[in-house]
């Protein structure tokens, strides 16, 4: 019993010595929660606190914002409201032209001391305020030999024992003048990034100042990935904005050649045009595969084709059913372009793999309407329309032209002859 109240009374001790401000050895970075602190207030502009005297400098005691009284006094600290400032400048924006970097002046600045009311009491004088300088986070010692850029001008003044400030913004402006590329590998393998991502640009300004810039700085377009040539030119985009905002773009053309890629493959890159085919010059000839030439080769008529050429009509071919075949050995894209047999005709394509499931094509004409779920598309029309199918592994391929098409509201009719003007194979092959 007796070692239980040695223990009470020296932690009663403790505690007397703390409430009557005795340090008790508390150092910056300890581990306990026991401080000490000065009974006179510290205050800033913001708000007051009582300083730690344990020397945990870090530990403010119980600090509050000001409360104010109708006399601007807090109720507290006693510490009068500082009123604040206010800092303009005659000219805060400055055109480089054609230097690289330019002074500017601070002789047009002017700050005044403001009332409680927000109104200008009077002008203060330069010794009464210090004034720095910042681009972003860095400090200046001066606004002299700047290049292109937004500049703080911070001017601080210290009013009734308190720090207020006030900032303005001043604008350096360039102009884009032009941009080109400066490194990268030019020659792209088909069906890999549409563009090497060791492109490299430089934008030059008006100043003669440069920026380097990398893929990620601009907006590529206009790019092919899938023809083998080397006559592609993709569109290079940059877009600058100055210090005030406003922005400037610029496009290049980049050319580049686009290669096979390396290994055992077998490149396939044909445009088939009907008016080529040899030995076919009379009207409705019955089209057969030894008509086709090499060039079209990849081509073959099934053994049920409805298949006819219009060669002195209008020299194109026209289909029923699952007529033509078209063998792919690796991946790739087709392109058919067709219509219907007239203008309030309606006919009926898809593109039917070996499994018996059709292909999802896409187009632009407002004179197509399809069944999507079922990948099947109705033509309107002697239009043209371009459909592109995107093959996605190897195999044969079957263009047939449908009997009907079911959309969400009817069954259409369209037995009607296809009109095929032009069908167009781009595939690479599947190394071994």
């Amino acid at each position: 019993m007796k070692k239980w109240r040695i223990i009470l009374a020296a932690v009663l001790a403790a505690a007397a010595a703390t409430a009557c401000g005795t340090a008790i050895g508390c150092k910056k970075g300890s581990s306990h929660d026991a401080h000490t602190y000065s009974s006179a207030w510290s205050s800033d502009r913001y708000t007051h606190w009582h300083e730690p005297t344990c020397g945990d400098t870090d530990k403010r005691g119980d600090e509050k914002g000001h409360e104010w009284d109708e006399n601007n006094v807090c109720t507290v600290c006693s510490i009068k409201k500082a009123n604040g400032i206010e800092v303009s400048k005659g000219v805060t924006v400055y055109k480089m032209g054609t230097k690289s970097v330019i002074d500017v002046p601070v002789n047009d600045l002017s700050v005044n001391l403001l009332k409680e009311d927000g109104s200008v009491d009077r002008a203060m004088s330069a010794d009464e305020y210090t004034v720095k300088y910042y681009k972003g986070k860095n400090e200046l010692s001066s606004l002299n030999s700047v290049d292109a850029g937004s500049y703080n001008i911070w001017v601080e003044a210290t009013i009734n024992d308190q720090v207020v400030d006030s900032c303005v913004v001043v604008y350096v402006t360039d102009i884009f003048a032009d941009l080109v590329k400066t490194e990268g590998e030019t020659t792209q393998v088909i069906g890999g990034d549409h563009i090497s991502p060791t492109w490299k640009f430089r934008a030059t300004l008006l100043s003669g100042n440069t920026i380097d810039l990398d893929i990620s700085d601009v907006r590529v377009t206009s790019f092919s990935t899938f023809e083998v040539a080397d006559d592609h030119k993709a569109t290079v985009t940059y877009e600058y904005i100055n210090s005030l905002g406003e922005s400037t773009t610029k496009d290049i053309f980049v050319p580049y050649v686009i290669t096979a890629p390396e290994g055992n493959v077998e490149l396939i890159d044909n445009s088939f045009v009907y008016d080529d085919i040899k030995g076919i010059t009379t009207d409705k000839t019955q089209l057969k595969n030894e008509n086709m030439t090499d060039a079209n080769s990849f081509l073959t008529v099934t053994d049920v084709a409805d298949f006819q050429w219009r060669s002195a009509s209008g020299k194109y071919v026209e289909i029923q059913g699952p007529s033509l075949q078209v063998e792919f050995k690796g991946t790739g894209v087709f392109k058919i372009n067709c219509a219907s047999t007239g203008g309030t005709n309606v006919s009926g394509l898809a593109l039917m793999d070996e499994d018996g499931n059709y292909v999802t094509a896409t187009y632009s004409s407002k004179d197509v309407f399809a069944a999507e779920e079922y990948a099947i598309y109705g033509i309107n029309g002697n239009v043209g329309v371009e459909f592109s199918f995107t093959i996605n592994k190897p195999g044969k391929y079957t263009v047939c032209s449908m009997d009907e098409v079911q959309t969400a509201e009817d069954i259409i009719d369209t037995k009607r002859y296809l009109r095929i003007w032009n069908i167009s194979m781009i595939d690479i092959a599947i190394s071994d």
